[in-house]
């Protein structure tokens, strides 16, 4: 009797085990989820930086739960990059679910990302130029063309600076005979031009008068003179030259920048529209039409699950407010 009893508890266990395996679900295959840019809402539009929520949008197509490891992504607002933790972790996501997964990010106008730094970044006036026209406004088209002409001049009066200063190092030395007039010929053609008020106002007053000062030192043969002259003509050909990226990096893309910032959401800073006056960019902000930005995102994503780990990467996903 305990014989035959042990034999079928022996059977019944071996049964019991047999069914048991028998119910474990099998895991199939680990797929990529699926991800989508959903919204990217603004929660704060200001003078200077812009906050936004953007939304997306993860799907499990997995007949079993997974767990993002990390979420890191990338987001461009029109053509800049929107500053965010680009990581976020340890989401979890049950068997055919969709869920969605938000964050905050930044642009700040004149900030690493902001529209104003990434075109002087670049610094290419062609490029400003462009960005200028896609705007269609005419004035803000009309400012950056403006501001360019004054950049090449100032960069053409730069060189020509440089050129005089040689030209009075030479007489200086007695190196070159042809030198006192070249330095003439220069102060001629230049002299009235930097003594304009505007120069004035970029160069400091009484440039021209120092140009024809050398001019009149050289052919005097005045060499400790010359030597001053020297430096003095140096320095304004920096001046000239600094004056180039200031404009370049100031107006230029100050108001290349302005509807793309208007776009987003922001509103005019006071202090930069001073920059331009009399108020020129503040008249022309105003004429900007409205537009829905567009946004676009890319990334990364680190899933872990039953059937394993991967890795997996997302792009061209874009939404449009």
């Amino acid at each position: 009797m305990r014989k035959f009893l042990i034999i079928v508890l022996a059977m019944v266990l071996i049964v019991t085990n047999g069914l048991l395996v028998g119910c474990v679900p099998k895991v199939g295959e680990l797929q990529d989820l699926e991800v989508e840019l959903h919204s990217v809402t603004p929660i704060f539009a200001g003078m200077e930086s812009i906050c936004f929520t953007p939304i997306w949008t993860i799907e499990n197509p997995n007949d079993f739960p997974v767990t993002v490891e990390m979420f890191s992504y990338k987001l461009f607002a029109e053509w800049m990059p929107v500053i965010g933790r680009e990581g976020l972790k340890d989401i979890y996501i049950p068997a055919n679910t969709e869920i969605e997964v938000k964050d905050v990010c930044v642009v700040e106008i004149a900030g690493l990302n902001g529209p104003i730094v990434a075109l002087a970044f670049v610094g290419d006036p062609n490029d400003i130029k462009a960005r200028a026209a896609e705007s269609g406004v005419p004035g803000i088209i009309a400012i950056v063309d403006q501001t360019l002409a004054m950049v090449d001049q100032l960069a053409e009066l730069s060189k020509a600076l440089g050129g005089a200063s040689m030209a009075a190092e030479a007489v200086a030395k007695g190196k070159d005979a042809g030198a006192a007039a070249e330095l003439r010929a220069i102060s001629d053609k230049l002299s009235a031009t930097l003594n304009s008020p505007k120069m004035a106002k970029m160069l400091g007053p009484g440039a021209g008068d120092k140009l024809t000062a050398a001019a009149d030192h050289a052919e005097a043969g005045m060499t400790a003179a010359l030597e001053e002259d020297v430096e003095i003509l140096k320095g304004l050909a920096g001046g000239a030259k600094k004056m180039v990226t200031k404009l370049v990096t100031g107006p230029a893309c100050v108001a290349a920048a302005m509807p793309t910032w208007k776009t987003l959401g922001g509103k005019l800073p006071s202090t930069l529209y001073t920059l331009l006056a009399p108020n020129d960019l503040k008249d022309a902000w105003d004429t900007i039409p409205a537009k829905a930005p567009t946004f676009k995102s890319e990334g990364t994503i680190s899933i872990d699950s039953a059937a394993g780990k991967k890795e997996m990467s997302f792009s061209g996903l874009t939404w449009t407010g």
